[in-house]
C-alpha cells in the first residue's frame, strides 16, 4: 500500500448568484469525505474577512459562475461580473492524508450568520496525492 501524502485543498463557498461567504455573514461549515468509502477526511469553518473581487473581465482564477446584476434603469442592460479570490478571501484550507487518487465529497452549509437563508450543498472533486488544489477552478499545483 502507498504511503499517505499530505495534500492541501482550499474550499471556498460561494452564494448562488453572489460572492464567497465571509465573516460578515458567518461563513460556512465544510465537511470533506471520501466519496467512495464515506470516511471523513477533514473539515471546519470557511471564514475570512474578504468575499472576493468583482471584475467585468474574466480571469483564470475566477469562479465558474458569473454574477448578473439587474440594469441600473428600466430598459437598461444587466451587468455581468466575474468573482475572483485573493489571498484574504474567505475559505477553508484542509490538509488531507491520502495515498491514492480520491474522489472527495465536499459538503458546505451556510451562511451560518443567516440560518433563515442557509442551504446545504455537496460537490465532488478528484484529488491526487501530492497535487494541491488551492488555486482558481481547475488549477493544480504540485507539492
Amino acid at each position: 500500500m502507498a504511503t499517505p501524502s499530505s495534500t492541501s485543498i482550499t474550499v471556498r463557498v460561494q452564494a448562488k448568484g453572489g460572492k464567497f461567504l465571509a465573516d460578515d455573514i458567518g461563513g460556512a461549515e465544510v465537511t470533506i469525505h471520501d466519496a467512495q468509502t464515506g470516511e471523513r477526511l477533514g473539515g471546519g469553518l470557511a471564514l475570512g474577512t474578504d468575499s472576493g473581487n468583482l471584475s467585468d473581465l474574466y480571469s483564470s482564477s475566477a469562479s465558474l459562475s458569473a454574477i448578473v446584476t439587474p440594469p441600473a434603469s428600466p430598459g437598461g442592460t444587466p451587468s455581468v461580473w466575474w468573482l475572483s479570490p485573493d489571498t484574504a478571501t474567505s475559505g477553508l484550507v484542509a490538509g488531507l492524508e491520502i495515498s491514492r487518487p480520491t474522489l472527495l465529497a465536499i459538503t458546505a452549509f451556510g451562511p451560518l450568520g443567516g440560518l433563515q437563508s442557509a442551504h446545504r450543498v455537496t460537490t465532488t472533486q478528484w484529488i491526487v496525492p501530492g497535487q494541491s488544489v488551492d488555486q482558481g477552478p481547475g488549477k493544480l499545483t504540485r507539492a
